[in-house]
């Protein structure tokens, strides 16, 4: 555009250099944007210049404006694919709307039809009355129960164990609640056993009302009882092994509770119940003392003013006829398949002469007039009370005479037992082996003993063991993997253990129906389902060689025959027999006498020996 050789600057003064009109002229004709007043003001070398690089700054503006139409034609580009993807997109969800809308519709027509299907079931349910919705079918008994409480306000349902009571109850309940469906139904229990009324609501599986329950434990609801804070009122009210209730209220000198606590609270409450259902297989344990509880709670008139003491009192005095259709009584029925065949071994294990002398010895300190300095030595937590606990604490010093077990017969019994069954399960899967239960009032001084000599897989439940375990336990042990299952009597409540073969009891009790409860949480309805279908209880009973002779069965003989309706006392035992095993042993038989005595008497009284409707 300029020609180089001619000078283009402000301070030359060669003929031939370029002027500002020729500057300017070439401005226009390249149209360069530059106006008038620009051109005026730049100097002829400032003018040179931005002729000079007129061409480079055009070239570099093409340059631009060509990058920038290739910018805007790649995202023309981009957008029209993007355009494209999203048009593709949109048809692709709208199929999927439509295949979804299909579905859902499919599901909708799946859905109400199973609904109208639930709902016609419902509503046959509805129709059903509540003693007819149990999964599982009510026994006549059972259905006698129910029946009696759709007219009545309190039952003590004394049904041996392992016949269904929990069922019984809750099938009562459930008639209860669908006649006051606003109310409520009290559930009291030993905390072990609350998960078993749980339990029994499922087995009932057709459970309506379910927020109408309510749960406690005996020392919960003392709790509250205490606090004022649960009231009875309009409430069914379901005490579970109300025998716990057994104790006898009674007062110091200044009027202070000294014993029955839990029964006295209790009453302030279970009297006041629109309805009251009272569940035990043993109603008695010690003596006929022992139903006074249920005269109270079968009988209370609300009508009747009277301090409750004085009302407490004044039912002991009545006669045992006013618990007549207050009671219903049922015991196993002989011969029901339903139940396994029970076989009794009473097995009296002879003391080894090594071990029978020093059990005489420590017997012999124990009744020493010195017996309080020996006594600690011997068993560190003694307290001298009464005849129970002195024969316990013989029982428990001299189990463990030995310190490696070999003087104790009983153990090497039970051991001989454990390894007969072990040595049948080797061959057997989990489900088909052979299971034993092993019941000692001792945890230190029986059960303990016996795990340090057996080699199998074993477990224990006893109080203080925890519910979640407990459970845990039950089920491996109903599995088949665990084989040997050690019972306290703490712990021996409310189980349901399935397919026992044995069961081991390792000393007499003071009281049978201890025994019972644990013999109960194996022989049940429906708990033996394969070929075996027997349960051999064992009751080991450890005898020194005085216990057995000729004289000795005389006076046993003699000693039981004198029983009445009144428990007997141990005077004289002691003087005829040396073991404690067998003392208890003659004196638990003796109070049996007297309690079955009182027990048949009851179920003279019972809805079930008596027209009651």
């Amino acid at each position: 555009m300029l020609d180089e050789t001619r000078p283009c600057d402000s301070k030359s003064r060669k003929p031939n250099r370029y002027t500002r009109s020729e500057l300017e002229i070439l401005i226009k004709r390249h149209r360069m944007p530059l106006s008038d007043a620009q051109v005026r003001e730049m100097s002829v070398t400032k003018l040179c210049d931005y002729v000079r690089s007129y061409p480079e700054r055009m070239e570099r503006r093409r340059r631009t404006l060509r990058a920038r139409k290739e910018e805007e034609d790649r995202k023309r580009i981009l957008l029209e694919k993007k355009r494209e993807e999203e048009k593709k997109r949109r048809k692709e969800i709208k199929e999927f709307r439509e295949e979804k809308e299909l579905i859902a519709r499919i599901l909708a027509e799946k859905r109400k039809a199973r609904e109208t299907e639930e709902a016609n079931k419902k509503r046959e349910k509805a129709m059903m009355v509540c003693d007819k919705r149990s999964l599982l079918p009510l026994r006549s008994y059972q259905s006698d129960v129910v029946e009696f409480m759709k007219h009545h306000s309190r039952l003590l349902v004394y049904h041996k164990m392992g016949t269904g009571k929990t069922l019984t109850a809750v099938v009562v309940s459930q008639c209860f609640l669908d006649a006051f469906p606003h109310r409520k139904v009290v559930v009291v229990s030993p905390a072990s056993l609350l998960d078993n009324f749980r339990n029994g609501m499922k087995q009932y599986g057709n459970l309506r009302h379910e927020k109408n329950y309510e749960f406690y434990s005996i020392q919960k609801c003392t709790s509250l009882l205490k606090k004022g804070e649960l009231n009875c009122r309009n409430k069914l009210v379901i005490i579970d092994e109300v025998h716990n209730y057994k104790t006898d209220v009674r007062r110091d000198k200044n009027g202070k509770i000294i014993s029955g606590k839990n029964i006295f609270e209790g009453y302030k409450c279970f009297l006041r119940a629109q309805k009251l259902l009272l569940l035990t297989g043993t109603p008695l344990y010690n003596n006929p003392n022992d139903l006074n509880v249920y005269k109270v709670l079968l009988n209370y008139n609300p009508d009747k003013k009277q301090p409750l003491f004085d009302l407490i009192n004044s039912f002991k005095e009545e006669p045992l006829d006013i618990l007549r259709c207050k009671v219903s009584y049922h015991d196993f029925e002989k011969n029901n398949d339903e139940f396994p065949k029970r076989i009794d071994k009473t097995i009296q294990i002879l003391m080894k002469p090594e071990y029978q002398k020093e059990y005489v010895t420590i017997l012999k300190e124990i009744l020493n007039d010195n017996q309080k300095r020996v006594l600690p030595k011997v068993f560190a937590n003694y307290t001298e009370s009464n005849e129970n606990q002195f024969f316990n604490l013989t029982r428990r010093a001299t189990q463990n005479i030995d310190s490696n077990l070999i003087l104790n017969r009983k153990l090497h019994y039970v051991k001989h037992l454990v390894d007969k069954y072990e040595k049948r399960n080797r061959t057997l899967s989990p489900a088909e082996r052979y299971k034993i239960i092993i019941y000692s009032q001792f945890k230190d001084h029986g059960i303990r003993l016996i795990q340090r000599i057996i080699n199998v897989p074993f477990g224990t439940i006893s109080g203080d063991t925890k519910v979640h375990v407990r459970s845990q336990l039950v089920q491996q042990y109903n599995q088949g993997d665990v084989t040997v299952l050690f019972l306290t009597k703490a712990g021996g409540e409310g189980l349901d253990l399935k397919g026992t073969d044995a069961i081991v009891i390792m000393e007499p009790t003071w009281n049978d129906n201890t025994t019972e409860q644990v013999i109960a949480r194996a022989i049940r309805f429906r708990s033996h389902t394969g070929p075996r279908r027997k349960v051999k209880v064992y009751r080991l009973c450890h005898v020194a060689d005085r216990d057995v002779t000729p004289s000795s069965k005389k006076f046993i003989k003699n000693y039981i025959r004198a029983v009445g309706l009144q428990p007997p006392k141990t005077t004289g035992l002691l003087e005829h027999l040396i073991s404690s095993d067998m003392i208890i042993a003659v004196y638990q038989r003796a109070k049996q006498k007297a309690l079955k005595k009182m027990e048949d008497e009851l179920e003279k009284l019972s809805i079930e020996k008596n027209n009651c409707r």
